[in-house]
């Protein structure tokens, strides 16, 4: 059987279920995909200018399966870091789950990785 392919996220029971079509899974309000999103106010002492932007941690509902295989759960909630600088392992990290609980605990892990990185360069005097 093959796996479906769009989901809708239910807020209220954190239920995903399959739908036929992409629109019928998308929101048009982009809060409503929206799982958690939190901003860091980076020290300047980790990147190596004053005017350092703030890193973001987002964790969205895909819509769409990123489950490339058979098998296992559709993934369809993502974590993403972004404004870490490019030299830093966590500038491409993405992290994929399929229940809104475990995208809400990886929120919080992705939240904590970049807070731990930040104390160990600044403690250190270092630049990632």
């Amino acid at each position: 059987m093959k796996r479906p392919m769009f989901y809708r996220w239910d807020r209220e029971t954190d239920e995903i279920y399959p739908v036929s079509d992409f629109l019928d899974g998308w929101s048009e309000d982009r809060d409503q995909a929206r799982v958690d999103r939190t901003e860091i106010i980076v020290p300047d002492a980790w990147l190596d200018t004053a005017t350092a932007d703030p890193i973001w941690i987002s964790t969205v509902f895909l819509c769409l399966n990123h489950a490339f295989s058979a098998d296992g759960p559709p993934l369809v909630f993502e974590t993403m870091i972004f404004g870490a600088p490019e030299d830093h392992p966590l500038y491409d990290y993405t992290a994929r789950y399929a229940t809104a609980a475990e995208a809400r605990r990886g929120h919080a892990e992705a939240v904590t990785l970049v807070g731990e990185a930040i104390r160990a360069t600044v403690l250190k005097g270092e630049h990632p």
